[in-house]
């Protein structure tokens, strides 16, 4: 009878044990919505507007979040042109939402430059071509 009562009272606790822990709230972040952060808008002018070969660009990248200027990103420029060797120059803040970085080319025609843009929330990284004439 005494292992009877024993069993009982251990089957007993642990069904309270159980039902106890299924009644504990889920982790917080279940409970809360995922923030989605903002797509980037991201351009890139150059200087002079149409670069020529051997002349001294700078390449100015805009980064925004929706309408407000983003100045805490890292942003890397990525040169190459067909299939050729690629470049990567790192670009400077220059606290208004643009980051500059200054190249050369060595041959007319097309660059694809592509704009690695990383924020703490997320990396985008869109590519534009550039026209260089001799």
């Amino acid at each position: 009878m005494n292992r009877t009562i024993v069993y009982i009272l251990t089957l007993g606790l642990a069904a309270a044990l159980t039902t106890g822990c299924g009644a504990q709230p889920k982790d917080e972040h279940m409970n809360h919505k995922a923030v989605q952060p903002q797509k980037l808008t991201i351009t890139l002018q150059t200087e002079p507007e149409a670069p020529r070969v051997g002349e001294k660009t700078e390449l100015i990248a805009s980064v925004k979040a929706g309408e407000e200027p983003v100045t805490d990103a890292d942003v890397e420029l990525e040169i190459w042109q067909g299939d050729g060797p690629h470049e990567t120059v790192q670009a400077t803040a220059a606290g208004d939402g643009s980051y500059k970085a200054a190249t050369q080319f060595a041959k007319g025609g097309r660059y694809e430059v592509q704009i690695h843009t990383t924020t703490s929330e997320l990396h985008q990284m869109p590519t534009v071509t550039v026209e260089v004439s001799e």
